[in-house]
């Protein structure tokens, strides 16, 4: 709010807009036409003034050092934390005749200040960062924070109010590397493929994926799971696998153990006339690998078809099953973190890609547990949200009170 004069008279704030009339009718020579358009004006901009939202101008402060580090905002600002982490705000009113008091209100608490400057954190004699050896001001973390500022007259009334926000941000890089995968380990289940498995790295923020090498050239990128089957090899040849974790900053860590690999040899063909398979009763039985539709399956399976099964019921045996979700300490993954996920890759963390799955299909088992996993954390989101509405329903039930 501005300090408007006419002639010797300010307009100070808690005097009605009639009585400045009034007393620039009694300074003023005019006529009744002139003063009626005065007084509209008059009141125009007295109305405008109290209800105008960013009336005044705020600095930001670096409270460590009292540095001024925004001199002048009134609407919403982001500040990066990399950039000053104990900070303080105050507004630039420098004139008790326009308020005697601010109150500074946020999620995070309500102060009225009472000395110039008025300031967010602050004491009663006008300090608002390091000063005789106490500190104003507060470190703020990532987020939102919405900033509501009253402006009081003497009796604590509201004059004007004010609104802004300031959204914090943190680029800290990541520049942690993921901890080597190991114990890769795997199997040649045919002639033409090897199927590898290994431990899962760790790391600070998390692991999105693994490279897999093949004789040192890179066969798989920002593979989801922990075990993959190399196709397409040659019959009775060896070959060095070696597997790398990668987080979602790009950091890639140090090669697994390297681990050589020789494929089976080819049976060249031919038939004796005999039949691979054994019956017993109505049972019949073959210990081999069984394609059908295709000339070889890989690593790891029993039986390979190229085109569709049709049955009444299939079961798949599982090991794990994801009730681990509901366990305490389970690192429930935040809604930010998911979001900023699905931005950059295009799907869920732990589903494979729609990429991945076309070259590499899906195991059945595995894939309803992560939907499984996924619905149970799906679950946890909502009973956090519900509660946090049942808070909100008791605050509006008090307030309503």
């Amino acid at each position: 709010m501005t300090i408007k004069k006419t002639t010797s008279r300010t307009f100070i704030v808690g005097r009605g807009p009639l009585n400045y009339f009034l007393d620039l009718k009694s300074n003023l020579k005019f006529d009744k036409w002139k003063g009626v358009i005065i007084a509209i004006v008059i009141l125009f901009s007295f109305s405008k003034s109290l209800n105008a939202q960013n009336t005044y101008t705020y600095s930001l402060i670096d409270a460590d050092n009292d540095a001024v580090l925004i001199s002048s905002f009134n609407e919403d600002i982001t500040w990066n934390l990399n950039d000053a982490s104990g900070l303080n705000v105050i507004s630039d009113l420098d004139n008790y005749s326009e308020a005697s008091k601010v109150r500074f209100t946020t999620s995070e608490r309500t102060h009225t200040e009472g000395a110039i400057p008025f300031a967010y954190y602050g004491d009663y004699f006008g300090d608002y960062g390091e000063a005789n050896n106490t500190y104003y001001g507060w470190q703020p973390t990532v987020g939102t924070l919405d900033f509501l500022v009253e402006y009081l007259d003497t009796d604590l009334n509201v004059i004007v109010s004010d609104s802004f926000s300031i959204t914090f941000i943190d680029t800290t890089p990541d520049t942690q590397v993921p901890s080597a995968p190991t114990s890769l380990t795997g199997t040649a289940s045919s002639t033409t493929t090897v199927a590898l498995s290994w431990n899962a790295a760790t790391d600070n923020i998390g692991v999105t994926g693994y490279k897999v090498y093949q004789d040192n050239v890179e066969i798989a990128t920002n593979w989801a799971g922990t075990t993959y089957d190399v196709n397409g090899l040659s019959p009775a040849t060896s070959y060095d696998f070696q597997v790398q974790a990668v987080d979602a900053a790009g950091n890639e860590s140090a090669y697994s153990n390297t681990l050589k690999v020789t494929t089976d040899a080819s049976s060249g063909g031919g038939s004796s006339g005999t039949s691979v398979w054994t019956e017993s009763n109505t049972t019949a039985s073959y210990n081999g690998e069984v394609a059908i539709g295709r000339s070889t399956v890989p690593g790891g399976y029993k039986l390979a078809i190229e085109g569709h099964v049709r049955a009444r019921e299939v079961r798949v045996d599982q090991e794990s099953w994801p009730d681990y979700v509901f366990k305490e300490g389970y690192d429930l993954p935040t809604l930010a973190e998911i979001q900023k996920h699905i931005k950059e890759k295009g799907h869920l963390p732990n589903i494979p890609s729609a990429t991945e799955v076309e070259a590499n299909g899906v195991q059945l088992g595995e894939m309803n547990r992560l939907l499984l996993e996924k619905i149970e954390e799906l679950t946890l989101y909502i009973l956090q949200q519900q509660s946090e509405i049942n808070s909100l329903k008791k605050e509006i039930i008090k307030i309503k009170k």
